[in-house]
């Protein structure tokens, strides 16, 4: 039973990878998010640490699959997973710029947050040295009692 729900949450996560990446080559970012992610109540409930893993590490490992797979494609898919489970989070998007003693780049990195804490960052390094530049939070949605 544990097998196949976890190859069922990698199902779900090569899905929603190769989707999210195709959605990104074909409309904006506001667009996909209003598809895709669903609104949580805003608070980060910190005894849902294994979930966040478990997806988190099963976006990381599917993203290989997936060609083009960037750190933006990844994290969205994960925020989108996270929301259907009613769990928050917020894309960090920030830049950097190296100088090289051959060439300036200039290098541009998402990298999701849950709870305070960069859960999601690829292969870019120390994200200490990337500028914020935009926040993208999980939707918020009012409790009604």
């Amino acid at each position: 039973m544990r097998l196949l729900r976890r190859f069922g949450l990698y199902a779900l996560c090569l899905g929603t990878l190769v989707v999210v990446r195709v959605l990104l080559w074909l409309t904006r970012y506001q667009r996909i998010m209003s598809w895709l992610v669903k609104p949580c109540q805003a608070k980060a409930n910190p005894q849902r640490r294994s979930a966040v893993a478990a997806t988190v590490r099963a976006v990381s490992r599917s993203a290989k699959l997936v060609p083009g797979a960037s750190c933006l494609t990844q994290t969205i898919a994960c925020q989108a997973i996270l929301s259907w489970r009613s769990i928050p989070s917020t894309i960090e998007i920030g830049v950097r710029y190296n100088e090289d003693e051959t060439e300036q780049r200039f290098n541009a990195h998402a990298w999701l947050m849950w709870n305070g804490h960069a859960v999601l960052e690829a292969q870019e390094g120390n994200i200490d040295s990337f500028s914020i530049i935009n926040s993208l939070p999980t939707p918020t949605r009012e409790i009604v009692r």
